[in-house]
């Protein structure tokens, strides 16, 4: 609860931050060089999670030079870096990640600066690209094959990987192989959380491969007032259809094989939403859905992610170390049509001179039906 967080973090006074580099905390340093701004973005969709550290005190202004020199032997271009960050003493690490890139900033009249990019185990991920058979015989088994990789472990320390459908088929047809054309390991991942429906992300030292917004508690319920300074909710029906059918082929016996998924959740205060998308429907042709279990797994991951465009939440407010993607959180007290549930997609966080602060972007597929018709 926020009254929870505002007592740990001493109403979040006297923001602080801690960055550790290869296991050593950086403001350990003996050049002075000080950290005076980070930004951190969080997501739960497939693009890498990222961060960016701004240091000053990185220019010698008399021999008109960086201390490029000096700054390598506290950080450079791979080091392990965990961000944590707070108030006055009590820290949460945030993000886990590695060093992708060191820019030199320099501007007249302004302070120079270094600005170093961290990413998280994505950023490696995107770099190879393999042709070669997976030892693997479902998705979810190849995605932990990848992701043990010692390369990749250097960044994380926990890996949670859920079964995909296909598991049971790859027992039942022991001579299927799973293999990887010209893509990267990042590639692979990724084809295989679109074809499930599944969530793939990294959240501080723990990576995800799992069902698409499949932890439902809440992560934080929310007023205004409480920590949120602007806050944005609108829902838009563009796009939404009332049905989603799946369709393919048995290679075996040459039956069609379909499933269809039918819309529910209330999308406007009356009836008039409903009755425009009145037997609207999608259908798609799945080519690799062999049979009526992968077709039901593959429309509800269709109609799941139509509806979830429905929704959209956007907040700005006191800077919460624990606020991640991937959860569900409550925004309460605004009235009925606008309070509702909305599942986070992307967080940023960012510390610098003027304070701590914490942005939310979230959806919902439909509205809270307490007091609607």
């Amino acid at each position: 609860s926020y009254a929870k967080l505002n007592k740990k973090y001493s109403a979040f006074a006297l923001p602080n931050s801690e960055v550790a580099v290869n296991g050593t905390l950086f403001s350990n340093n003996d050049k002075n060089f000080i950290v005076s701004d980070i930004e951190i973005e969080l997501s739960s969709g497939f693009e890498a999670s990222i961060a960016s550290i701004i240091i000053q005190n990185v220019y010698d202004s008399k021999a008109g030079n960086f201390l490029a020199k000096e700054l390598s032997d506290f950080l450079e271009i791979g080091s392990v870096v965990v961000i944590s960050l707070g108030y006055s003493t009590t820290l949460t690490p945030v993000f886990h990640g590695f060093i992708a890139g060191i820019a030199y900033r320099y501007e007249k009249n302004e302070f120079p600066e270094v600005v170093v990019t961290v990413m998280d185990v994505k950023g490696i991920m995107m770099a190879n690209s393999y042709a070669k058979q997976l030892k693997a015989k479902s998705y979810g088994e190849a995605v932990k094959e990848i992701l043990k990789n010692p390369i990749y472990t250097k960044v994380y320390t926990d890996l949670k990987v859920t079964d995909t459908p296909d598991k049971q088929e790859a027992k039942d047809f022991p001579e299927r192989t799973l293999e990887m054309t010209e893509e990267s390991d990042y590639e692979f991942v990724v084809k295989a959380a679109k074809k499930f429906n599944y969530e793939f992300f990294a959240e501080g030292n723990t990576v995800y491969f799992r069902k698409a917004k499949s932890i439902k508690g809440l992560l934080l319920q929310m007023k205004a007032g409480d920590g949120i300074s602007t806050f944005e909710i609108g829902y838009s029906i563009t796009g939404l259809v009332d049905r989603v059918e799946v369709r393919a082929m048995n290679v075996r016996d040459g039956k069609t094989i379909s499933h269809s998924e039918k819309r529910t959740g209330k999308i406007s205060i009356g009836n008039a939403a409903k009755e425009l998308l009145k037997n609207s429907e999608k259908v798609y042709i799945d080519s690799t859905a062999q049979s009526v279990k992968m077709a039901k797994s593959r429309a509800e991951s269709l109609m799941e992610t139509i509806t979830y465009r429905f929704g959209e939440f956007k907040s700005d407010g006191v800077g919460i170390p624990e606020l991640v993607p991937g959860r569900f959180v409550d925004v309460d007290g605004m009235g009925v049509g606008v309070s509702n549930q909305f599942y986070i997609t992307k967080v940023v966080h960012h510390i610098g001179q003027h304070g701590y602060n914490t942005q939310l972007f979230g959806c919902a597929p439909s509205m809270k039906s307490e007091g609607l018709r």
